[in-house]
């Protein structure tokens, strides 16, 4: 197997989608979303996301930091903002790079709500390449 993930992963665009479900004492909220994002070339990305939550649609914002290995194994630090630009969350993300580096795939190991409480999640995400690169 020929590894391509490299830090800096991606310099460029692509897209991202999860579902899961925060897992609360009162009991489980299913979630959605959709996003685009865009990458560069110090392993930092942004982008802007659809989600629904419980069935509350929203848009928010993305800041995230992207840590990748030599195995393609790697973590993401996700810090999502409302649209006024007010923290509501912030995420780490165990990822691995495959399918000749035009994929992520990915599912939550923590999650900080902005009030300092744990939001225990269960979920999975796949982000693709936009535009896949020629030659791979």
């Amino acid at each position: 197997m020929r590894a391509f993930a490299q830090p800096p992963v991606w310099q460029e665009s692509g897209g991202y989608t999860s579902t899961g479900a925060l897992t609360f004492p009162t009991g489980a909220i299913p979630f959605a979303l959709v996003e685009r994002l865009t990458f560069d070339a110090a392993g930092n990305f942004s982008g802007a996301q659809n989600s629904s939550t419980g069935g509350q649609v929203g848009r928010e914002t993305n800041k995230e930091t992207t840590t990748v290995n030599p195995d393609c194994t790697g973590k993401l630090n996700v810090n999502v903002h409302n649209q006024l630009g007010t923290l509501l969350s912030t995420s780490a993300l165990a990822i691995v790079i495959v399918d000749n580096d035009r994929d992520v795939d990915g599912n939550f190991t923590s999650q900080t709500l902005a009030d300092g409480g744990k939001g225990p999640t269960v979920a999975t995400f796949t982000a693709k390449r936009q535009f896949p690169r020629s030659g791979l």
